[in-house]
């Protein structure tokens, strides 16, 4: 709740938006000395994330150093150390959990479908949900388990209606008949879970 308006606040949960968590997880010193020798050797990791920018400034100096990687690799620690914030838990990356803990403060929640690994807004088709995450039935029972925690002091009143909308992208060059197929399937594939809109989680879980 905001001290000045005394306005509850709400979010948006995304069922895709997690997914880029996991790219921000905070490597331990081992992690660091395997990431070390890989760039010693003329390789490079993609989203490499160490946070702070001395941090990467300390790592590209360690790899072109020949002084003890040790003390090289406890330097970054220390940098890292004081951004604690800048990093995610592997948990964060989990849609389920979210809704778990937050559903119920999230009047919309977005639906895309993803495989866990980009929040790129695919269709709910038969050929993307064989390998997406997002699953009807396991939403719509983690946004009731939101509602089954204790209340929390502090925290605003939990929603009484929740809007799940689709959020599915096209690029520029797709077919119209394409994109208007995936929104069809999309919508089936979610009226298995919402036969009707307005009924009660109770009723559908």
């Amino acid at each position: 709740m905001k001290s000045g308006s005394r306005k509850d606040f709400y979010i948006t949960i995304d069922s895709g938006h997690q997914t880029g968590q996991r790219k921000f997880i905070r490597p331990g010193f081992e992690r660091l000395k395997e990431l070390l020798q890989i760039y010693k050797n003329g390789g490079r990791v993609p989203n490499l994330w160490l946070g702070p920018k001395i941090a990467y400034e300390l790592f590209h100096h360690a790899v072109t150093d020949t002084k003890d990687e040790k003390i090289a690799i406890q330097a970054i620690e220390q940098e890292m150390d004081k951004f604690p914030y800048l990093f995610a838990g592997y948990e964060d990356g989990d849609l389920y959990l979210w809704l778990e803990k937050l559903a119920c403060y999230s009047p919309i929640i977005h639906l895309q479908q993803t495989t866990g690994y980009s929040s790129s807004h695919l269709p709910f088709t038969p050929e993307f949900n064989e390998k997406g995450i997002v699953v009807g039935d396991k939403v719509l029972k983690s946004i009731l388990k939101s509602y089954e925690q204790a209340e929390e002091a502090g925290m605003p009143a939990r929603c009484s209606k929740i809007y799940l909308t689709l959020e599915i992208f096209s690029g520029t060059a797709d077919i119209n008949e394409d994109i208007l197929f995936n929104l069809k399937e999309s919508v089936k594939y979610w009226r298995q879970f919402i036969p009707e809109d307005g009924l009660c989680l109770d009723e559908l879980v």
